[in-house]
């Protein structure tokens, strides 16, 4: 292998090595979206269930 071979396997594997962390955080990004977007649907399910349980009690 040529030593331009060498440097343009080097470049590659920093470039595949950029792309590899750019993936991760995006990956990371995703996951506390998620992460809120379940808070969410959690607290409104917890809402529905109270409201559930004042409506129970009121209307007795």
């Amino acid at each position: 292998m040529t030593p331009e071979q060498m440097e343009e396997l080097r470049l590659e594997y920093e470039r595949i090595g950029e792309r590899m962390r750019e993936l991760a955080e995006k990956a990371t990004d995703l996951e506390k979206r998620m992460f809120d977007v379940l808070k969410e649907i959690m607290k409104q399910e917890d809402n529905e269930k109270i409201e559930e349980i004042r409506k129970n009690i009121l209307g007795g």
